[in-house]
């Protein structure tokens, strides 16, 4: 359903999510991610964030709530956060919820890279 990966040359954290998900999901992956970082901000402190959501589709509303607390982990001061998704509808969705300058949402994954790179 996930799998988060950090590159240390690159200085990248890639999140990658597939599936859909329940709510105790969304809880045990903003833990993990939490975790990771947490621990990535006092190591590395400058590191950009690229997500892709190719395979995520429009999930519940009940999930969608519940990732807000993800969201607003991605958009404490990291660096740019590049987000791919794959369809218009997704691309929506994940406007809603993230609403940062340094967050953009991206259909190429070259273009998305670009940003984070």
């Amino acid at each position: 359903m996930y799998k988060i990966e950090f590159d240390d040359k690159a200085k990248l954290l890639t999140l990658t999510h597939w599936g859909f998900w329940d709510v105790d999901l969304v809880r045990t992956y903003t833990a993990e991610l939490a975790a990771v970082m947490s621990n990535l901000r006092l190591r590395v402190r400058n590191f950009n964030v690229l997500v892709d959501n190719r395979d995520f589709p429009v999930q519940s509303a009940e999930v969608l709530e519940a990732f807000g607390a993800v969201m607003a982990e991605l958009q404490r001061p990291v660096g740019r956060t590049a987000i791919l998704t794959s369809n218009v509808l997704s691309k929506l969705q994940t406007k809603r919820l993230a609403a940062a300058e340094s967050v953009q949402i991206f259909f190429d994954e070259q273009q998305a890279r670009a940003w984070v790179a």
